[in-house]
């Protein structure tokens, strides 16, 4: 028996030892090159999928690299900087030869995503703009979306949009008053939730869909443009992978000081004016006891002192403040370097039956004032092929936010009626907290100061750690889909997502906080019998509260058909989709709250309460809120493509969407929206001559996307805003007037594009042309007075046209070990309205009006208007206009209701016409440099000036002030109007929309700057690969056109408008 046990192994050892010997002594080698040029890659990284074994080029790009492996074939991924990576399946032996390509993106290798399916490129007809991982991670935006504007094609973004939303425009305005924003699209399903809850950490690629072929799938909601988001998947025959993201960066404090502002001693100049002349006589005498400054009450005591000391110091504590500049106290002790720290840790793996990814990510941002966010990503992601033909696929994405507010930035604190002087002062010089004059006059607080009430001083600098916020929000994404491969040609699939955010929002003032204190005493009650207050609101915090809850379902069926034949091609999709949203949401307010041990008081909310102060008697907020919506989508969609000889190209693509939100009709609430298109490969005829162009493209499309707005439906609604303050029953408003006709707004599109590659691909890139004509768009309409809700009503009766260019340019500059490679996005567009009811054709409706809609048939949606300028009076320096062909001071006249837009100046579009990015990447053995600029042409915008009405009543004062007009002559070297008192009637409402306040905003900015060092593992070391990168964003202007030298995407206010200080990171990833 033992023996034979004996024999047995030498038998096995006989049979496993030479195959274990053959295994050692495999190899496998070959040369690595640059696809076009055939120039060797030195340097490249060569390592097994399975395995840890790896190696390099050498300088004539050779390799070689054992194997231990039984099969016939080897898996290997290789690798260099400035090149695309690959995975190859070779087999073992040598005189292989394996071409890379530049990171010059190829035309014909890019396969973009519509969220119904993958496309090449080379296959579509439609606009796409596509960003890989590699660019998207050269930068170190917190938000997915802030880093898309410095590489995406056809993106532009509006800074001074009226809300964070509204920014992002694909291809400029598709709509005048619908919603701006883009769809969003994340892992094949429309996206509900806030974005800045996504990891870029885990974003595989953005593909940007521009015209109608492209997006029209999306039917309804793809008029604005689509912006698809994939995350990371797994990649099949893969060992088990790990990645390690590190990322930390820090922001310097912003400059105060670049914004353009009165200093302390003119505005103590002007104050000693306005008391010199009486202005203040009012406020001093009031019974309402508003806020007087520091100054004023500083020229009260010296106008009533007999005492030539007294009035030495005070002149000596009015020069004293004249040297003050409350942003030196705002930079010292509220402004602090940014932080932000991001972590990723990614594991992925694949087999022939599994392919799953997973990575955990934790981030932190602080900014330059404490406000703090930190967010947590969970995601998975899996492919189980359960047999040869059916496919099961998970996925789970999962975040967690929590923010808290920080410290007050400037322009946040202020006095009385929004202002701030300039000399204020936040601290003593022992840095202690110095209150600052907020609602009520200073002496008036200290007459009240033994009367029992609570101390009602406000302390900037103490005031924020009592009054905080706080925001929770978790977004969750679970999806799953089957996947089954029906016989011949075709193949099923059944997709579901579910979708829920949750958010918690809490804003706490303690009872230290003045909210807390200025709400108790405003409402205390004087007792005449002791002469204390007694406190009708209880005493303690204010603690408001909301709660938020969005879910959406999405279920679609599709059908796929491929079918392949000699010359022939049709691949096509069909399919069907159900979507249903759900938002609620409810709030309510507490007082008298104590953190500590989580009681509050009740008190009566149904009566008035007599104001401590003013004697007005006034309802206390009660803060309750309670809000539900529900929107549901059905779609039927197809999507067809027939290629002959690859050479011919012809795609179609219809869907048709219903809605609740639309018509009382059938045929209203179901839209149709289509597109066709054509492509010639050029290239690929006998014909032609690749020695010069290698690859050229003819393509086509029409077709109709559309838009909507949730807020518009079709029935008249009443919208109730709880009980009644005096009847204490419910009560309701007029929220939408009957509207049977209501539609989706259509926006057709043409377009035309040529893409090229020259040989070698030394250049490449693609030039579109297109013109979009939207119709049925939302617009005013009139109304009926006697419907009681007003003489307009919104109805689908505008229209509008745009036009434009795309040009995306790649060029391979030098190749070999220095590789240097650019590229450039030029946009161009244009819009105009073609249709519209002007409300009124007033000019101060064009130039000061709430909205910035000009509403004007063939003038851009967003146009910029002035009113004509003819100087400054040189007598005493009036601003000047024109009237009836002579200068004229006689505001009223061309400011009124008498005078029309046809008086005013157009100067231009509001939104760049011309906009778009640029770039260089040089790489040099492991090192790469990249550099990226934007840059936006041809648009307008209105600059802040000094206004002395808004000066003289809340120390908002510009740095014009010092500008302006005081003798005779000035006039031929300012545009700054005198200071009157009073006064001019009428002249505020004239010169700041004059002609002269009216800039280019062309301007190129630096975007950000990233050096990357690759570092190669070692056959043996326990790391695969490491790339260390050094970034800075925000690098600022390079050029601007306006005079005044002001940054134009951040020229809002002159307290807040100041450009986005720079950002330095360091970053470490490493695969293992």
């Amino acid at each position: 028996m033992r023996s034979i046990k004996i024999y047995g192994l030498l038998l096995l050892a006989t049979v496993i030892f030479p195959l274990f010997i053959q295994a050692q002594e495999k190899k496998v080698s070959g040369i690595i090159i640059e696809r076009g040029s055939g120039k060797a890659i030195a340097g490249a990284a060569v390592k097994l999928l399975k395995g840890k074994a790896g190696t390099t080029t050498d300088a004539k790009g050779i390799f070689e690299i054992d194997v231990k492996d039984r099969d016939n074939t080897v898996s290997l991924q290789i690798s260099s900087i400035g090149f695309r990576a690959i995975d190859t399946l070779l087999t073992f032996g040598a005189g292989h030869r394996i071409e890379l390509v530049s990171a010059a993106i190829g035309i014909d290798e890019v396969v973009v995503s519509t969220g119904y399916g993958a496309i090449p490129k080379e296959r579509a007809t439609g606009s796409f703009s596509f960003v890989g991982k590699d660019r998207i991670n050269e930068q170190i935006n917190f938000n997915i979306m802030d880093r898309l504007p410095a590489v995406a094609s056809g993106l532009v973004v509006d800074r001074n949009a009226k809300s964070a939303k509204d920014q992002f425009l694909v291809r400029g305005m598709s709509t005048i008053q619908g919603e701006t924003q883009p769809l969003i699209v994340l892992d094949n399903f429309p996206f509900e939730g806030d974005l800045n809850s996504i990891n870029p950490d885990d974003i595989q690629n953005i593909t940007i869909l521009r015209d109608a072929a492209a997006a029209s799938i999306w039917g309804a909601r793809a008029g604005n443009g689509v912006i698809v988001i994939t995350t990371k998947k797994g990649t099949a025959d893969q060992k088990l992978k790990i990645d390690l993201n590190l990322l930390t960066t820090v922001q310097q404090k912003p400059d105060l000081f670049s914004l353009d502002r009165i200093s302390s001693s003119d505005m103590v100049n002007v104050e000693t004016m306005l008391f010199d002349k009486g202005y203040y006589d009012a406020s001093i005498n009031s019974a309402q006891h508003p806020v007087l400054s520091p100054i004023v009450e500083l020229l009260i005591r010296k106008k009533a002192s007999q005492d030539q000391n007294e009035i030495t110091a005070i002149e000596q504590e009015i020069n004293r403040l004249r040297n003050v500049d409350v942003r030196n106290d705002f930079e010292k002790y509220l402004y602090r370097i940014g932080l932000q720290q991001q972590t990723t840790v990614g594991l992925s793996q694949g087999t022939d039956r599994l392919i799953w990814n997973a990575s955990v990510g934790n981030g932190l941002q602080i900014d330059n004032l404490d406000n703090r966010v930190r967010r947590n990503n969970v995601l998975m992601n899996a492919k189980v092929l359960l047999s040869k033909s059916l496919t099961l696929e998970g996925g789970m994405n999962i975040s967690f936010q929590n923010m808290r507010s920080g410290r007050p930035g400037f322009g946040s604190v202020s006095a009385y009626n929004g202002g701030l002087f300039p000399y204020a002062e936040l601290a003593d010089a022992d840095g202690n907290a110095l209150p600052l004059l907020k609602d009520w006059r200073g002496t008036y607080l200290e007459q009240q100061a033994d009367k029992g009430l609570l101390d009602w001083q406000y302390y900037p600098l103490e005031d924020y750690k009592h009054s905080v916020q706080k925001q929770q929000m978790q977004n969750t994404i679970l999806s799953t889909a089957l996947t089954y491969k029906l016989p011949k040609w075709f193949g099923l699939s059944l997709r579901y997502q579910y979708q829920s955010e949750s958010g918690r929002t809490e804003n706490l003032s303690d009872i230290d906080s003045y909210e807390a204190r200025n709400t108790v005493n405003s409402y205390a009650v004087l007792n005449a019998a002791t002469g204390k207050a007694d406190f009708k609101i209880p005493k303690g915090g204010i603690f408001d509260q909301s709660n938020s809850m969005l879910r959406s379902h999405n279920v679609r069926g599709q059908l796929d058909f491929n079918w392949e034949r000699g010359p022939h091609k049709v691949y096509a999709l069909l399919g069907s989709e159900l979507r249903t949203v759900s938002s609620r949401g409810n709030g309510n307010r507490l007082y008298g709250y104590n953190e500590d041990n989580l009681s509050y008081a009740l008190f009566d909310l149904t009566v008035p309460y007599v104001h401590y102060v003013t004697g007005a008697r006034n309802y206390v907020m009660d803060g309750l809120s309670i809000s539900q919506k529900e929107n549901r989508f059905i779609s039927t969609f197809l999507n067809a493509s027939y290629l002959f000889e690859d050479k011919y190209t012809v795609t179609f693509s219809a869907r048709r969407d219903a809605s609740n939100l639309f018509g009382l009709n059938v045929k209203d609430k179901w839209n149709p929206f289509w597109s066709a298109g054509l492509g010639w490969t050029v290239s690929n005829e006998k014909f032609w001559n690749k020695d010069l162009i290698s690859y050229l493209k003819l393509r086509g499309t029409y077709g109709k996307t559309g838009n909507l707005n949730p807020a518009m439906v079709a029935l008249t609604t009443i919208k109730y805003a709880g009980p009644n303050p005096y009847t204490q029953t419910p009560y309701a408003r007029f929220d939408n007037y009957v509207n049977p006709e209501l539609k989706w707004e259509s926006v057709s599109t043409v377009n035309i594009g040529l893409d090229f590659a020259l040989k070698n691909k030394r250049i490449s890139g693609t030039l579109e042309g297109y013109i979009k004509n939207g119709s049925n768009l939302y617009g005013i309409a009139p109304l009926d007075y006697t419907s009681g809700i007003g003489p307009f009503v919104m109805k689908n009766v505008a229209a509008m046209q745009g036009k434009g260019l795309d040009l995306n340019l790649g060029t391979i500059n030098t190749t070999g070990q220095l590789r240097w490679t650019s590229d450039v996005n030029l946009s161009f567009n244009a819009d105009k309205i073609t249709k519209y009811h002007m409300e009124s054709r007033s000019a101060n409706q064009f130039i000061s009006g709430i909205n910035p809609i000009s509403g004007k048939e063939g003038s851009p949606v967003y146009s910029m208007y002035s009113y004509k300028w003819m100087g400054l009076d040189p007598k005493d320096g009036a601003a000047l206009g024109l009237l009836d062909g002579q200068p004229s001071r006689e505001y009223r006249k061309f400011t009124g209701t008498n005078a029309t837009v046809d008086d005013l100046i157009f100067h231009g579009s509001i939104l760049p016409k011309i906009f778009g990015s640029f770039g260089n990447t040089i790489a040099w053995r492991d090192w790469a440099l990249t550099m990226r600029w934007t840059f936006k042409f041809d648009y307008y915008f209105r600059r802040e000036t000094v206004r002395y009405s808004s000066l003289f009543s809340t120390w908002n004062g510009h740095g014009d002030f010092n500008k302006r007009w005081q003798q005779p002559g000035d006039e031929h070297k300012t545009d700054i109007p005198a200071m009157f008192y009073p006064v001019l009637s009428g002249a505020e409402n004239f010169y700041p929309y004059a002609e002269p306040f009216v800039e280019r905003g062309d301007h190129v900015r630096f975007e950000y700057l990233n050096l990357a060092y690759r570092i190669k593992g070692a056959p043996k070391s326990w790391f695969k690969d490491v790339l260390l990168s050094f970034n800075v964003n925000n690098l600022g202007l390079i050029y601007r056109k306006n005079r005044a030298g002001i940054d134009p995407d951040f020229s809002k206010s002159s307290n807040t408008g100041f450009s986005p200080s720079k950002i330095y990171s360091f970053n470490i990833k490493c695969s293992l």
